[in-house]
């Protein structure tokens, strides 16, 4: 019917900006959703706005009242497993693929082992959930349809397995 799937439970019209920054690889999701402005943090101003920092969220005080007088220094950034696991997280969600050469030279993360460890358990028929090649994974529509029960499992034992990042360390591409 011309739709994409966007991440476990989003479809989008093939020519919407979100169709179009998927396919340029500038999606990025936040605790908001999928947006194609390349934007991870948000700031809301004002009464009653929304902010989203990491996985971090924040609700304004609604009244103008106690929005003038609210102490906002309370709002650190937290990053989301310790910063490092968001980006392995996005890509799956955001492009149903992961770059796997990209978090090897930039980490030093063997996830395809990790996941040949983790994922065909979960594979409950002929239909592989996933193909590799040129060092790029990429989910098969079975996989799709598992990307939930697939990033829970992965996520579950990234901790374990990688180290986080340094507190001044960036993350992104």
């Amino acid at each position: 019917m011309g739709y994409r799937v966007l991440g476990n439970d989003c479809f989008i019209s093939s020519g919407s900006p979100l169709s179009q920054a998927q396919i340029q690889g500038s999606l990025k999701l936040t605790s908001h959703g999928y947006n194609c402005q390349n934007v991870t943090d948000i700031l809301g101003i004002g009464p009653g706005n929304l902010s989203s920092c990491g996985s971090s969220r924040y609700h304004n005080p609604e009244d103008l009242q106690d929005y003038l007088v609210h102490d906002f220094t309370d709002r650190p950034c937290v990053p989301f497993l310790h910063g490092s696991f968001k980006p392995v997280v996005d890509q799956l969600l955001c492009y149903h693929q992961l770059d796997l050469k990209y978090f090897r030279d930039r980490y030093d993360w063997r996830l395809i082992e990790l996941i040949e460890k983790l994922w065909p358990p979960l594979q409950t028929s002929e239909e592989p959930l996933y193909t590799v090649h040129n060092d790029t994974l990429c989910l098969t529509s079975r996989g799709i349809l598992k990307l939930s029960l697939l990033c829970k499992e992965l996520l579950s034992h990234l901790e374990e397995v990688i180290p986080p990042l340094p507190n001044n360390a960036t993350v992104g591409k």
